[in-house]
């Protein structure tokens, strides 16, 4: 038997492979948590688009959260990214190699348009809420 060592299974006992391939599962588990933290994302983009639209009437600097909160909207998408792309590097079959790359691209999109949306003043944070003298 050729071990190649590039492959960690290669060092694995036979029937191991067979019943858990270890590549194929972590890539799953990956796509899994980066499909979760990016469905979360664009549910959250929805609904600040929502109340931007239909409660607020289109109002710059109404729509507004916690100022760490972009942060954290950014973070869970460059977590979602990374996650995806190194999915990518396990698949071995080239159709789900293009299925982890579209969803890195989705993944990666998500805090592009929180960061459009705050340029565009859909959504601002606390305190610029404030600042423009539409708070309490």
């Amino acid at each position: 038997m050729q071990h190649d060592p590039s492959n960690i299974l290669d060092y694995a006992s036979p029937s191991l492979e067979r019943r858990f391939p270890i590549p194929l599962t972590l890539a799953i588990i990956l796509t899994a948590i980066a499909a979760l933290l990016t469905t979360v994302q664009w549910l959250e983009i929805a609904y600040r688009l929502k109340l931007f639209f239909r409660d607020y009437h289109a109002t710059p600097y109404l729509n507004h959260v916690d100022d760490g909160t972009f942060n954290t909207y950014y973070t869970c998408g460059a977590v979602a990214f990374a996650l995806a792309s190194l999915a990518v590097f396990f698949f071995s079959a080239r159709h789900l190699k293009i299925l982890g790359i579209l969803l890195a691209l989705v993944c990666a999109s998500a805090p592009l348009t929180f960061y459009v949306m705050h340029q565009s003043h859909i959504l601002v944070k606390y305190s610029e809420f404030i600042r423009h003298g539409l708070g309490p």
